[in-house]
């Protein structure tokens, strides 16, 4: 680990006064909802903010600006503390397990909170994301199943359409999503080994748990994703403004630019920062205002979709109901969905087969029978491409 991050953890600054992208995001909707949706009282906002996985850091910023918080989201903030308390007990039994097998990384979490934001309570946690070398994956999925986590389904990986395996624990329920890439497999990302060089320790608990984090330069990478891969969500657009306020000023910059030019993802990149821009005026210093028209598309959708959701408070359109409604051609508008955000990659071949990639390979059933024909007739073999996806 690094002497200046090491340095940086241990004098924490304090949320909000020391994040004030962070801030900004949040006071958007907190004085625009009451202004455009007469929602003083902050009832609707916790309410939506609960059903989108956001409630914790609303509710510790409307504390701490001295606002008044409904008495029943007490309730709401004790069940939150009480599972961190659920998930960091069973980390201190899952990590040792998987470090006997391989390195592992927690992308979220207590520890992603934490770094970002200084106060490891602030993101929402129902499940343990953890990265770890694909290469051990067998043997971690056999280990785990001996502390009474089990895989969910059939227990394939499809690693041509998922980035992650879902386990589940017998009796308690808590869950663990092994991740062995950052990104789906139709957008490039750095390798396993990559991600795995020159991670950050970070203490939880006091001291009393320590686990690992992507260094900043790979961290934001990942955030993009994750804001990708939700089609630019407001929790998404949170951990983008947590890390401009926590890394930016001491950040490689120029090693984030050069790796979205080298994995051809700096439209990924820039969605997430046109969306910050867009939703709040502020410009990060990795902004590009030459950003392929795509991103700034997807930029200015996603911006408007938060406005329309937790400022304004519209009611869900037909559309959105539609969406919800998990039918066969509902499924179809996802794939559909989900492809048309892969346009935000750079270079008119690598979009392309971005593009086709959900299309083709699913994870439909579609996408199963398309796969199995191609490898096939040889036009690529199974180990080659988990080779070529996941280990780079």
């Amino acid at each position: 680990m690094n002497a200046p991050y090491e340095a940086k953890l241990a004098a924490m600054r304090r949320f909000p006064e020391d994040c004030p992208t962070t801030a900004l995001v949040l006071e958007r909707i907190v004085e625009g909802s009451a202004l455009c949706a007469g929602d003083v009282s902050h009832e609707r906002l916790l309410t939506w903010a609960n059903a989108a996985g956001f409630l914790p850091i609303v509710y510790r910023y409307l504390m701490s600006t001295g606002r008044d918080v409904p008495a029943r989201f007490r309730q709401s903030w004790l069940v939150h503390m009480a599972r961190l308390a659920l998930y960091r007990a069973e980390l201190r039994r899952v990590l040792p397990t998987i470090e006997a097998l391989s390195p592992v990384i927690l992308l979220k979490g207590e520890a992603l909170s934490l770094l970002l934001f200084g106060d490891a309570r602030l993101r929402n946690t129902t499940d343990m994301d953890l990265l770890i070398d694909p290469r051990q994956l067998g043997p971690i999925v056999e280990a785990l199943g001996e502390i009474g986590y089990h895989t969910v389904g059939d227990g394939k990986t499809k690693p041509w359409a998922y980035n992650q395996l879902l386990l589940v624990h017998q009796d308690c329920g808590t869950l663990i999503e092994l991740h062995w890439r950052i990104a789906f497999p139709h957008l490039k990302s750095p390798p396993i080994d990559e991600l795995f060089e020159d991670t950050i320790a970070v203490a939880l608990d006091g001291g009393a748990l320590t686990t690992r984090s992507l260094r900043p330069e790979l961290l934001l990478l990942q955030l993009c994703f994750h804001f990708h891969q939700h089609h630019g969500f407001y929790k998404g657009l949170l951990d983008i403004a947590g890390w401009v306020d926590r890394f930016e000023r001491t950040a490689d910059l120029d090693e984030i630019r050069a790796l979205a030019r080298r994995y051809e993802i700096d439209g990924v990149l820039q969605w997430g920062l046109h969306a910050l821009e867009r939703f709040t005026g502020e410009r990060s210093r990795l902004y590009d205002p030459r950003a392929n028209v795509f991103s700034k598309s997807w930029a200015a959708w996603s911006a408007m979709e938060m406005e329309r959701r937790y400022i304004f408070m519209a009611a869900p359109s037909a559309i959105d109901r539609w969406w919800r409604d998990p039918r066969a051609a509902t499924k179809i508008a996802g794939v559909l969905a989900e492809a048309l955000s892969m346009t935000v990659a750079d270079g008119a071949l690598n979009r392309l087969r971005a593009v086709l990639s959900p299309i083709l390979l699913g994870p439909h059933r579609l996408g199963r029978m398309n796969f199995a024909l191609l490898e096939g007739i040889g036009a690529f073999e199974r180990e080659e491409l988990y080779e070529a996806r996941i280990l780079g």
